[in-house]
């Protein structure tokens, strides 16, 4: 082509390259000038076992890599993994056994799915392939998911009391966050929730001293957290020896935690001072002060 033909062609395209692949044979058709500005035809054939990509022969892509997996609230699991060069498309496994069988979920030319075909408290195990013309690549590396969101409680609630509040402890669960209620009644018919915190521990404020209170905590997440872990009780009350005077007649024990008149002599137990003498009638505050019928240890 010469002239302003040639030169316009020029102008508007720099390089034209147009692509007609037939799957089959891996051939394609290419349209390109030449260093004299003639538009020529090409064609390019694979051999067998290879496939065209980005103008080159190619055998079947690399197996991809589960990336991530996450679960959402209605017990779904959605796969992610990475992309595969001269990939066109992928295809997800799943199996009810480590290292299968493995059934096909999906195949699709995006790099995730929502897999929406499981159970809650069963365990799936997940592997993916990438495909091309030439071929699929291997199985990926198997991931392992349980789509049972639901964590359990928290163990080891303990509740310390104090004046006109309780101490909360309880063991941890990695990452999670908590909810610890209270209430006046056993049965938690009535109960107040405390903030949402990601501590191990709480304290429940402006209680009243010497009423019984009972307290509970659960996880919290986004689909509703796990179930209360099991109650302890408490009675708030001041510290100091007021609280321990006649303590074994007819005031609070608070050694034992027993509510007022019974209170049973000798069950807490302490060597205070130099001398040897023994507390038995009432032991530690709140504080942590040690009482004995309301005169404080050396």
């Amino acid at each position: 082509m010469t002239g302003w033909g040639r030169n316009h062609w020029r102008v508007q395209l720099t390089v034209l390259v147009a692509a007609v692949t037939a799957a089959a044979s891996a051939q394609t058709t290419n349209y390109q000038y030449d260093s004299t500005g003639n538009l020529r035809k090409t064609t390019v054939s694979c051999d067998p076992g290879l496939t065209l990509c980005g103008g080159n022969c190619v055998p079947a892509p690399s197996a991809p890599t589960i990336s991530t997996y996450a679960v959402d609230c209605s017990s779904r699991v959605t796969i992610s993994w990475t992309s595969s060069l001269c990939a066109t498309s992928y295809t997800l496994f799943r199996g009810y056994a480590s290292a299968g069988p493995y059934a096909p979920v999906a195949t699709t030319t995006a790099t995730s799915y929502l897999d929406s075909g499981v159970q809650s408290g069963y365990i799936y195990y997940y592997v993916v392939t990438a495909a091309n013309g030439a071929g699929s690549s291997a199985k990926s590396t198997q991931v392992t998911v349980n789509p049972y969101f639901l964590p359990s409680p928290p163990g080891g609630l303990s509740a310390v009391p104090g004046d006109h509040l309780v101490t909360l402890s309880w063991d941890g669960i990695g990452g999670a966050s908590y909810v610890a209620a209270y209430s006046i009644v056993s049965n938690f018919e009535a109960y107040y929730e405390l903030p949402v915190t990601t501590n191990t521990t709480a304290t429940v404020s402006g209680l009243t001293n010497g009423e019984i209170y009972y307290f509970r905590v659960r996880v919290s997440s986004g689909c509703g957290g796990s179930v209360w872990s099991n109650q302890v009780a408490a009675y708030p009350a001041a510290c100091g020896p007021a609280n321990c005077s006649g303590c074994c007649s007819s005031a609070f024990d608070i050694a034992t935690g027993n509510p007022p008149g019974t209170c049973i002599a000798g069950t807490a137990q302490h060597a205070c001072g130099s001398s040897g003498v023994v507390c038995s009638d009432c032991g530690t505050d709140q504080c942590g002060n040690w009482y004995d019928n309301g005169n404080e240890c050396p």
